[in-house]
C-alpha cells in the first residue's frame, strides 16, 4: 500500500474509533441528536475531516474499517487454518473476485483463497484505490503475493474486488467464523 493510502486509512480508521467514541457521549447527553446531526457537528469540530468533507466527504463505515475488520477476523484466528481446511465452507462472494495471477497450486478452494488473502493483509500486500470502475462504483481492494513470500520475486497471486464485494466476503466468512469459533449461535 502506497504511503499516501496507508495515511489516509490511518486517519480514516482513527476518525470512525474518534465518532464513535464521541458519539456514545453525545447521545447520553443529548439523546434527541439524529446521526446526520452529530455527523455534522462532528465534521465541523475536525479540522482535517472538515478540509475534506467537499471531496471526500466523512462517513465512519468505510474501507479502512473493512480493512481493520479483515485483519481482525481472517488473520489473527487463520493460525488455525487447519479446522478451516476439514470444515471446507463456501464463500460465494469469491466467486465476485477478479483473479488476475495465481499459483500453480491454486485450487480455487475456499482453503486456498483465505489462506492467499490472509497472507496478503498479513504482509500488507493490499492497495485500496477509491473509485473502481465496474458496476459496484466504489473503492477497488487489489490483493497480492510474491512467490515465496519473499517481495524480491515476482507476484504469484493478484486478484481484485470491489469494495461491496470485499464487504461480502467478510460478512461470509463472519458467519462461518461464528459457526466455527461459537457453535450453536446463529447470525443471520
Amino acid at each position: 500500500m502506497k504511503s499516501d493510502e496507508l495515511l489516509q486509512n490511518i486517519v480514516l480508521n482513527f476518525h470512525t474509533a474518534l465518532f464513535l467514541k464521541e458519539f456514545e457521549i453525545c447521545m447520553k447527553e443529548n439523546p434527541q441528536y439524529t446521526v446526520e446531526q452529530f455527523r455534522a457537528e462532528f465534521v465541523n469540530n475536525h479540522e482535517i475531516l472538515k478540509r475534506s468533507e467537499d471531496n471526500y466527504p466523512f462517513t465512519p463505515v468505510h474501507q479502512g474499517v473493512a480493512l481493520s475488520l479483515a485483519y481482525s477476523l481472517v488473520v489473527l484466528p487463520f493460525e488455525s487454518a487447519d479446522e478451516i481446511k476439514q470444515l471446507n465452507p463456501t464463500i460465494n462472494a469469491l466467486k465476485k473476485f477478479n483473479i488476475i495471477k495465481k499459483p500453480e497450486s491454486f485450487t480455487d478452494s475456499t482453503y486456498d483463497w483465505l489462506r492467499l488473502i490472509r497472507n496478503s493483509i498479513a504482509h500488507g500486500h493490499i492497495k485500496i484505490t477509491p473509485k473502481y470502475g465496474g458496476e459496484h462504483g466504489d473503492a477497488c481492494f487489489e490483493i497480492w503475493n510474491y512467490q515465496s513470500g519473499d517481495r524480491k520475486n515476482p507476484k504469484n497471486f493478484i486478484c481484485t474486488c470491489a469494495y461491496s464485494v470485499f464487504q461480502e466476503f467478510l460478512d461470509e466468512f463472519f458467519k462461518i467464523f461464528i459457526k466455527w469459533k461459537l457453535p450453536g449461535i446463529t447470525i443471520k
